[in-house]
């Protein structure tokens, strides 16, 4: 007898390119080399230092609390972000929306690779700043990923690695031209695409108002609860023999329940008549109910953004730059800007006022630009410091100064020189208008059939007694003469101009923040400390790397729960030793290290005080990305990049 073995699957379904398991290590001339996972060069806690401020900021204790403009790498920025406590407390599980948009590898930014290597180092170098990105957002919090169609495809499977294809949202095609192409050699290509994941399932963007009902709310009472309607229902919209009873007004008119009874047992309903949800006509012979535009859900976002009115263009954002920068933007420097508009409609789905928003690839600075004018705190980082320093930085000193007159500051809106009832429009009004006119043209119909044909077809006269003139004055019009009042008052209604209603005017501020350089170098083919790394900025540095916060309490600089940080710019002996034991509270633990150590003093510390530790620096730093990183991926491996450098660890 023959037995089937049993079938069990193994793996998962992923994408592999080359040097998949390394990382990447970036350099200021852009380019690119690859390294293990535990390189101290890419695992190093890189310490953020303090350049200038603009506008209303915190003091330098709270210096976290500010939105944020970094220089440096996006790789080493996010890792302070998520390592310095100073900034992870404010930052760790608590950005509700990252939005990026990388370069878009259309052949340009790693020209000095192959096609297929090129694809791995675009690959790479997101998958380790989305990797970042995860641990920094909120449990209900979203990234949106803006590409074209070079590597959407490929970074669709990175985020699925990263996120998890449960948490994968909605794929949005954003049209970014507002004209296509006549010299395209195939399709032209005039749309983007934003990918959305969530950090956690079931995330939804917010609704969005439903026009059509919006228009039928007002508030001609002031009602505090906002604008509302009378308009709905109030029988329900099943059969309950139950709910149905008769309601007395209080003139004692008798109001018969719906077809269907009530929608609520009477009780509720002598609540709502209280409170004044619900209430009676005029004439006590019906019950009205009110609902207010707060309680309506609106309508969920489409995936498809083609409005350029509503979100711009890429053209449109270039022209915003060149007015901002004036003879100072080169051509070819922002290939395919974003427009605020196209910004704030995604602010607006996925955050409230005061949360925080993230842009590691700032460019020239439009999501902070946006984020700011919407009230939003915001961090964003870009690395070429030219950039910086041309727009970027200028850039929002102008938000901050209300001299930013582009963009979300101001919305315009068409507005009717006509009197429209609030759910129609001047474009329906000059629709309306043009298929009269045609009707006339053709000069087939009469007085009373042409008025049935407003009717019929006029959005803004489907009641013309309504609109046209007051109902007591129309009686005594013949059907010609309601005919001209209608034309007259569709022709003005056509008629708009546009109206500026300014949305920012400038305040608040922000802090520009260096990354820091390295604690190490490479000489004579060993990682030693950096000539820069002496004194408090070596304690400052090393506090970084093992999460410690930086305190200046001699003759220890961090703390971390109980146990407290002394770092010493020279050798740690039996007396050292003493000394700090000496100045520990009771309970507390050591954790000291000194550039040079008696071995003997180490196990002294650890008979003496249990618990605490003496290590030497910079080896035991080095070595300790090494043990974090093969815990962290369970690889045993070697370290050929430093062996290469030839480090003594």
């Amino acid at each position: 007898m023959t037995t089937v073995p049993e079938f069990r699957p193994s793996g998962r379904l992923e994408l592999t390119w080359t040097n998949k398991n390394q990382k990447l290590l970036s350099h200021e001339d852009g380019s690119y080399e690859w390294t293990v996972p535990g390189d101290y060069r890419t695992s190093e806690v890189r310490l953020l230092h303090d350049v200038t401020t603009v506008g209303e900021t915190h003091n330098s204790a709270h210096r976290a609390k500010d939105n944020l403009l970094i220089r440096g790498d996006a790789l080493h920025a996010l890792t302070s972000l998520t390592q310095l406590p100073e900034f992870a407390q404010h930052y760790v599980g608590k950005v509700k929306l990252v939005y990026i948009d990388p370069p878009f590898n259309r052949g340009q930014a790693f020209v000095h690779y192959d096609d297929a290597l090129e694809h791995s180092v675009w690959l790479t170098m997101m998958r380790d700043r989305l990797e970042q990105i995860e641990t920094l957002l909120a449990d209900d919090g979203s990234i949106w990923l803006h590409l074209d169609d070079v590597e959407s495809h490929r970074a669709r499977l990175v985020l699925d690695e990263v996120f998890g294809p449960k948490n994968f949202v909605a794929e949005i095609a954003w049209r970014s031209t507002d004209s296509s192409s006549n010299n395209a050699k195939g399709f032209a290509k005039d749309h983007n695409s934003i990918m959305i994941y969530s950090k956690m399932p079931k995330w939804r963007p917010k609704h969005l108002p439903d026009p059509a009902k919006s228009g039928h709310y007002s508030n001609p009472d002031n009602n505090p609860r906002g604008p509302w309607y009378d308009g709905r229902d109030v029988q329900n919209p099943k059969l309950r023999p139950n709910l149905m009873y008769d309601v007395v007004s209080p003139s004692g008119n008798v109001i018969k329940h719906p077809k269907n009874g009530w929608r609520w047992e009477r009780e509720t309903l002598e609540a709502k008549l209280a409170s004044g949800e619900l209430f009676f006509n005029e004439n006590e012979t019906a019950i009205k109910r009110i609902s207010f535009l707060w309680e309506q859900d609106g309508l969920p976002p489409s995936d498809i953004w083609f409005n350029v009115g509503e979100t711009g263009s890429s053209r449109g954002a270039k022209n915003h730059l060149k007015n901002l920068f004036p003879g100072v933007l080169t051509p070819d420097l922002f290939d395919t800007p974003k427009p605020e508009q196209l910004m704030r409609k995604i602010i607006e789905l996925s955050t409230e006022p005061g949360d925080l928003v993230l842009d590691c690839f700032a460019g020239s600075g439009t999501t902070a630009a946006a984020a700011h004018k919407m009230g939003r705190r915001w961090a964003t980082v870009e690395w070429q410091h030219s950039t910086i320093e041309t727009y970027t930085m200028p850039r929002l000193a102008k938000v901050i100064e209300g001299t930013d007159p582009g963009g979300i500051t101001e919305t315009t809106a068409v507005e009717s020189l006509g009197d429209l009832p609030d759910d129609v429009t001047a474009a329906s009004a000059k629709a309306a208008l043009g298929v009269l006119d045609k009707l006339l043209e053709h000069g087939t119909f009469d007085d009373l059939a042409l008025l049935q044909s407003v009717k019929k077809y006029g959005t803004f006269v489907a009641n013309p007694k309504r609109h046209a003139l007051p109902s007591d004055e129309l009686t005594q019009l013949t059907d010609r003469e309601i005919l001209k009042t209608v034309f007259s008052a569709l022709r003005k209604a056509g008629k708009t101009r546009n109206v500026a209603t300014k949305n920012w005017s400038g305040g608040g501020g922000f802090r520009v923040l260096d990354v820091g350089p390295s604690m190490f170098e490479v000489e004579d083919r060993q990682v030693l400390l950096a000539h820069w790394a002496a004194g408090d900025a070596l304690g400052e540095a090393v506090a970084g790397q093992y999460g410690f916060a930086y305190l200046k309490e001699s003759p220890f600089c961090g703390r971390k729960g109980k146990q407290r940080l002394a770092v010493i710019d020279g050798l740690v002996n039996d007396p050292v030793v003493d000394f700090l034991l000496d100045w520990l509270d009771e309970g507390d633990l050591l954790v000291a290290f000194g550039t040079g150590i008696d071995p003997e003093s180490a196990n002294r510390l650890a008979e003496l005080r249990r618990g605490s530790t003496l290590k030497k620096i910079p080896q035991s730093i080095v070595s300790s990305y090494r043990r974090t990183k093969r815990r962290s991926t369970g690889l045993n491996w070697a370290s050929p990049s430093l062996q290469a450098q030839g480090a003594d660890v």
